[in-house]
């Protein structure tokens, strides 16, 4: 079963804004294992979409891509969306879903 995944914009900025901070601050070896866990998420919830933790949103699930940052995805009709990245140090009202 070929699973189709999809970015979207936010996550797409998220994940961008996350590995350039890293190597901007000189945190290269952070900012290779962020991009190792994201693809190796990404790759174990394409088989396995439940295995996140419900959100407050129906049908949105999270999962920490490393100690202080969530990935947002939806599971539909055989499509993974990658919705967003959150900073769990933040507010958790300031959470997207």
């Amino acid at each position: 079963m070929t699973i189709n995944v999809i970015w979207h914009t936010d996550a797409i900025e998220g994940y961008e804004a996350v590995v350039d901070y890293f190597q901007n601050e000189g945190f290269v070896t952070a900012a290779e294992n962020f991009v190792k866990n994201v693809n190796e998420i990404v790759a174990s919830i394409s088989k396995f979409p439940g295995r996140g933790r419900p959100s407050s949103k129906r049908n949105i699930r999270y999962i920490l891509v490393d100690k202080n940052r969530r990935m947002y995805y939806a599971y539909e009709n055989d499509t993974l969306i990658i919705l967003s990245f959150f900073n769990a140090r933040q507010h958790p009202d300031k959470a997207p879903f």
